[in-house]
């Protein structure tokens, strides 16, 4: 299975960069994200401006591996590495993903299912297409599953290295010592305070020791504050469909709490919170369109989704299938399709171009898209959860 799920991950992660505008398709491409000529790429001049100078464990491993390798000054060279890494944690999170769904307890299928979502939503999909910037991220998610993966297994040590990967990689995965402290089984206090405390040390050291240089704190907050549409817009499309369980499962969220799975329970138990966190931080510290911020998300998204499939799956797919329900589907997508077409033509009108070179159309076809799956979804998913209601 992991075969598979590595094998679908590297697929997506070809198609979206030769296909969907990505930015390592080219090394001249490479250049223009990372800020270097594309006859040095090796420069690598975004690592060293703030805040990307702090996120130093991504560029590490590529400087290093590229001199092992090719030595310092090979331009082509460091595209190939860079991308061989970009595409190594990709894969790798995608695989993480496919774990924790197993030691959550869903069969072989549902944890593919998962594995597969996680794989095509926006962030991972578009991953490497404007205005995401996709850089160290995949790096993140790995690091961030990882962490969870030793979080519920109460692997302490190996989760106090993971926790600092992760404040050596970027600054929102101080969101795993939280978690460690507010939802680790470890009944210890000094340990539940001593383990969360060693990577936020880290990381504080880290910022310390590196030169500090003045920068546009607020640039995120006055952007999302500037642009609410967009905020509402993003943060629909980078979980779009799985938004229906997730509202579901916070309805049903006592119900939720007597699961017997740890796992399961852990991601019921800590779910608003990190909710809450992660929408915040990205308000006030993010922007919005870079839906890669937004995705440290998953992990609790996808684990509902495929406990919602678990549960009701039988239950959809005899509903859709009914003669009815497939007329609507069949009129949704008509709908879908018109506006669509209807957004794609007047889209110099609707939309108001930014500083990046974002290809606008490819994003209205995925929005829509996802936008059709999810209404198409929204009957089914109230008739059980109103039947759900009225036999509890």
């Amino acid at each position: 299975m992991y075969i598979i799920v590595g094998l679908i991950a590297t697929v997506v992660f070809f198609f979206s960069n030769e296909n969907l505008r990505g930015y390592l398709q080219c090394d001249a491409c490479l250049g223009k994200e990372i800020q270097a000529d594309q006859d040095s790429l090796y420069q690598y001049k975004l690592a060293d401006k703030v805040p990307f100078k702090y996120r130093i464990l991504f560029p590490t491993i590529v400087k290093a591996s590229h001199k092992a390798v090719f030595g310092e000054n090979n331009s082509i060279g460091f595209y190939y590495t860079y991308k061989f890494w970009s595409w190594f944690f990709y894969v790798s999170s995608a695989c993480l993903l496919f774990y924790l769904l197993k030691i959550a307890g869903f069969d072989d299928g549902i944890s593919l299912t998962g594995a597969i979502i996680f794989i095509l939503l926006p962030p991972m999909l578009m991953a490497y297409t404007l205005p995401v910037h996709t850089r160290e991220d995949p790096l993140a998610y790995t690091i961030l599953l990882l962490g969870l993966v030793c979080l519920v297994k109460d692997k302490k040590i190996i989760f106090v290295f993971v926790s600092i990967a992760g404040a050596l990689c970027r600054e929102t995965l101080l969101l795993l010592p939280m978690l460690y402290f507010f939802f680790a089984g470890d009944k210890i206090l000094w340990r539940r305070l001593i383990i969360p405390a060693i990577p936020g040390v880290v990381w504080l050291l880290l910022r310390i020791s590196i030169r500090h240089e003045q920068y546009e704190v607020a640039e995120g907050f006055n952007w999302n504050n500037n642009n609410p549409e967009q905020v509402i817009g993003f943060l629909f499309i980078t979980f779009n469909v799985l938004w229906i369980p997730f509202v579901i499962h916070t309805i049903r969220f006592k119900h939720n709490l007597q699961n017997t799975n740890t796992v399961r329970l852990f991601f019921s138990r800590s779910s608003l919170l990190t909710l809450s966190v992660i929408l915040l931080t990205t308000y006030f510290g993010g922007i919005y369109n870079e839906i890669r911020l937004l995705y440290l998300l998953a992990p609790w998204f996808i684990v509902m989704a495929a406990g919602f499939l678990e549960s009701y799956g039988t239950q959809i797919k005899e509903m859709i299938l009914t003669k009815g329900y497939m007329t609507f589907i069949f009129s949704a997508m008509i709908v879908c399709a018109i506006l669509m077409h209807f957004i794609l033509k007047y889209q110099s009108v609707l939309i108001v171009p930014g500083k990046y070179a974002v290809p606008y159309h490819l994003w209205i076809i995925i929005s829509v898209i996802y936008l059709c799956i999810t209404i198409i979804f929204i009957p089914v998913s109230v008739k059980i959860l109103l039947k759900e209601i009225k036999h509890a």
